[in-house]
């Protein structure tokens, strides 16, 4: 016989004990893997640390979380889950005034974990953030061999590859139309190449780099001395971190 779910109570979520904004799924996002009667909600603390939790009106014993740390840069959400340490797990949201929507990148699209939009619930609201202009010290980067500009990444947007690799990113904007976006760290080097063009404050990106699932496609906005960047879909899913890049000023 099938079950009345619309007799069901609303799923009952843990009290909050300290300070945190908490959203919760703006629908029901997880009934076709999990069946009616679930929910999910994001509780990010004050002190960095978040948990994802399900919870279940069918029985309470349900109740699971995956915790991790969250930090923002902008408008933009790094969550970096303490799962999978060899596979990270890691998930961007965009704050979109009382929302949150959150993408997932390919190894918790593998373990089912679904991107979808969050409503904050109760807590003050996560706000749009913007550090000081500080440009990180990289001496491991290379110097540039053509005239270009330098746009580099804060030391924490690619912190969650490993507790043991520090690894840091930057942007170079040769003059001739070409670019670089390049990571150094752990003794180890390496880039990814492409062109750019630029339309008043948007920089659009095309990668020589490609994947199967489709083709990389990256846009940078120019606001002052910063350059924040959005990776599409696949280049997501291929680990890319939105993040803003501080222009250097003096070329390395």
């Amino acid at each position: 016989m099938p079950v009345d779910t619309t007799s069901l109570p609303s799923p009952s979520f843990p009290a909050v004990t300290r300070s945190a904004a908490v959203y919760r799924e703006s629908t029901p996002l997880y009934a076709p893997l999990l069946g009616s009667g679930h929910a999910t909600r994001y509780v990010l603390y004050d002190d960095g640390s978040f948990a994802i939790q399900f919870a279940s009106a069918r029985n309470a014993a349900e109740l699971f979380e995956y915790p991790g740390r969250w930090a923002v840069t902008g408008s933009s959400l790094t969550l970096a889950f303490d799962a999978n340490p060899t596979e990270p797990w890691i998930a961007t949201a965009v704050l979109r005034g009382d929302s949150l929507d959150v993408s997932y990148n390919s190894d918790m699209v593998g373990s089912d974990f679904i991107d979808g939009t969050y409503v904050l619930e109760s807590g003050p609201p996560v706000t749009v953030h913007t550090p000081p202009l500080t440009v990180p010290t990289t001496p491991e980067f290379p110097a540039l061999t053509r005239s270009g500009v330098v746009y580099v990444g804060q030391p924490e947007l690619y912190a969650w590859v490993g507790h043991d690799i520090h690894l840091q990113s930057r942007y170079v904007l040769y003059d001739d139309g070409t670019f670089e976006l390049q990571f150094v760290g752990a003794g180890q080097s390496f880039q990814y190449l492409g062109r750019w063009t630029r339309a008043d404050s948007l920089v659009t990106f095309d990668w020589d780099g490609w994947s199967l699932a489709g083709p990389w496609g990256a846009t940078g906005a120019l606001e002052g001395d910063r350059l924040v960047v959005k990776y599409n879909s696949v280049m997501m899913m291929s680990d890319f971190v939105d993040g803003a890049y501080v222009r250097s000023p003096t070329a390395s």
